[in-house]
């Protein structure tokens, strides 16, 4: 059990090192025990450094235990970066605990990382006092009954791990009626509706209000549609929209399925030409 342990631990390390950078997440060797420490900033927040420097910093630091994830959770702290004292932090605590418990033994920090996230306004109040610009003006009515027109849709090659099989399905779009009626035209396709998850993220720029507009889906696979969306994020994607299928085969895969369902998403913007490594996909 301490091999598999030892294996879940860096694959969980090696996807949390591929979606945060060297200025958010770090390792320390102390006495043989490495440290990793974390800088949790706001999600989507793509300039790190001018994040850190405008208010105080939630830091989570870690350590994994031997026995972690199959019978214990790892140990932690939870601080801020000036040293301030923060009630709101006794109860982050209890809370990061209980989502221990919930996990019943899988992996478990970018759980936690995405509940600090959420958290933040009421951690960093600052944040919230920061002049923000305008609400956008909203869209003319006529804009409400304008006809969308359904974008062609990419099919990846499945491919199976442990009686799991997963999918890739993409397509360009240019605004969130678009994303919304690609997703609903794949669960017209019986197969892809009958699939135990349908994680989605998109991301696209508006032209009208001149904002890029991200979101996602964990479709109850829980942070994977936000891992899909940082890859988004990361590789620099924009105007498209992708959906990982999953077909659950009874064999827990542990953290192997985030990896499969960011490699799916990553080959099929690849082979469409979204981002670098690929060529034009079939279409259908």
């Amino acid at each position: 059990m301490e091999d598999e342990d030892k294996e879940e631990q860096e694959a969980e390390l090696e996807a949390l090192l591929a979606i945060f950078d060297d200025g958010e997440l770090s390792v320390h060797n102390e006495g043989g025990r490495p440290r990793h420490s974390l800088r949790v900033l706001p999600e989507g927040d793509e300039d790190t450094a001018a994040a850190a420097a405008a208010a105080d910093v939630l830091l989570l630091d870690w350590w994994y235990p031997v026995d972690y994830p199959s019978v214990s959770a790892p140990d932690y702290s939870l601080r801020l970066l000036s040293g301030r004292s923060e009630p709101r932090l006794t109860a982050l605590r209890a809370e990061l605990d209980e989502l221990w418990v919930d996990a019943d033994h899988q992996v478990v920090l970018y759980t936690w990382i995405e509940h600090l996230r959420s958290q933040l306004d009421d951690i960093l109040p600052a944040r919230q006092e920061a002049p923000t610009a305008a609400p956008p003006a909203a869209p003319e009515p006529a804009a409400i009954y304008e006809v969308v027109v359904l974008p062609e849709i990419v099919h990846g090659e499945p491919f199976t791990d442990r009686r799991s099989t997963f999918q890739a399905h993409a397509a360009v779009v240019s605004s969130e009626a678009e994303v919304f009626a690609v997703r609903e035209a794949l669960m017209q396709n019986g197969k892809i509706a009958r699939a135990t998850h349908n994680i989605a993220a998109w991301r696209l720029f508006d032209e009208h209000r001149d904002v890029v507009i991200h979101d996602n889906d964990d479709d109850g696979e829980t942070a994977a549609g936000g891992r899909m969306a940082e890859l988004l994020a990361l590789t620099g994607a924009s105007n498209v929209v992708v959906v990982v299928s999953r077909w659950y085969g009874g064999i827990h895969l542990g953290p192997d399925r985030f990896k499969h369902i960011n490699n799916a998403a990553r080959a099929i913007l690849e082979h469409m030409g979204i981002i670098a490594g690929g060529k034009k996909g079939k279409k259908g």
